[in-house]
């Protein structure tokens, strides 16, 4: 960009020229970090209102438990079909719950059993309980018209020819029993919708009743789709706070490594940190839930920052003379690499916003 006699020349003003309208929009990425730079009591003012904003809206965070809504794909068919269910059965679920004898039910145990069937019946907000003691033969069957399938008392010997005699029964339900008279299911209708807050108090109130219910070598397994939801939404809650913690000390570790210092490397982390703040600030206060989709949107968050914030303290420590005055370093800094840093930060937070939308 030098002329032929080595003085500056038209080169020189035509590389300005071409690269003038480019600056022009670099300036506006990073006049944020200029301003803050020449003003830094009013920019420490305005990030701690930041801060207390989204500190104060953090506890409105919500996890989603539609594990329906989170994991289907949203296609025709798939929208149709959770009409279809919903027009069928309204808002009503099915919890499961499995029960277990490595050696095989004794007459205890389906004693047992059958007093939580009905307990399960007498719960609120349950609809009916299907299970083997909910069955009953056809009344025109030929050696058990009309009877149940489990009689009163309950005996392992009797009880035996009367599974039997329902299995080989056609066009009608299995005895939800396994063969080898080691397992039994029992599918418990609830009037509750995806996602009811009220789900999580009725699987406590149904733990507790499985609990109550029990015989030596009986175990029971609850199971079902809302109970997976509150499973995987506990297991979201518990991996945000795992990968951020994680990720956080990582790259201390490493910015302590490039630069070290560790408190250049603190000091480096710090922003990064706050962006992961206000991004589930940002979830709380628009009321989008993490889901399993978006629960790595915050990650991403602080990783990117990070690399953000490396690239800032390498300019500000290297590339400006020792002599020249912090505050001119800094606005050097968010002048030079800042619209770089602010245009990263731009497009990948509408990247992020799209998938917290759509997901």
């Amino acid at each position: 960009l030098v002329g032929m006699d080595g003085r500056a020349g038209t080169h020189r003003l035509g590389a300005r020229a071409v690269v003038k309208q480019p600056l022009a929009l670099f300036d506006v990425l990073g006049f944020p970090g200029v301003w803050a730079s020449r003003n830094p009591v009013r920019a420490v003012l305005v990030l701690s209102l930041i801060m207390l904003g989204a500190v104060a809206v953090l506890p409105q965070l919500r996890f989603d438990d539609n594990v329906v809504r989170t994991l289907s794909s949203d296609s025709a068919v798939s929208r149709d079909y959770r009409a279809l269910s919903e027009d069928l059965r309204g808002a009503e679920q099915d919890i499961l719950v499995l029960a277990e004898h490595p050696a095989g039910f004794s007459a205890d145990a389906y004693r047992q059993m059958r007093d939580l069937a009905l307990e399960l019946e007498l719960t609120g907000r349950v609809n009916y309980v299907l299970s083997p003691f909910a069955l009953r033969f056809p009344p025109d069957h030929e050696a058990y018209p009309g009877a149940p399938m489990v009689p009163e008392p309950i005996d392992p010997d009797t009880l035996e020819p009367r599974i039997e005699a329902f299995s080989e029964l056609t066009g009608t339900l299995p005895p939800l029993i396994s063969p080898d008279r080691t397992a039994l299911l029992m599918a418990v209708a609830i009037d509750l919708p995806h996602g009811s807050p009220g789900t999580r108090p009725l699987l406590a109130t149904i733990g507790a009743l499985t609990d109550a219910f029990g015989a030596p070598g009986l175990a029971y397994t609850v199971a079902g789709e809302p109970a997976m939801a509150v499973d995987i939404v506990e297991a979201l809650r518990v991996d945000l706070i795992r990968l951020n913690v994680a990720g956080g000390l990582l790259g201390v570790l490493m910015c302590w490594v490039i630069f070290g210092d560790l408190r250049v490397a603190a000091l480096t982390a710090a922003p990064a940190a706050a962006g992961l703040l206000v991004t589930l600030g940002i979830f709380a206060a628009t009321g989008l839930p993490i889901t399993v989709i978006t629960n790595v949107v915050p990650v991403l968050v602080l990783v990117l920052g990070l690399a953000d914030s490396v690239h800032l303290v390498m300019h500000l420590l290297e590339d400006a003379p020792a002599t020249t005055p912090t505050p001119e370093r800094i606005a050097d800094t968010a002048g030079r690499v800042g619209p770089a840093c602010g245009l990263t930060a731009i497009t990948t937070a509408v990247a992020f916003a799209a998938i917290a939308i759509a997901a």
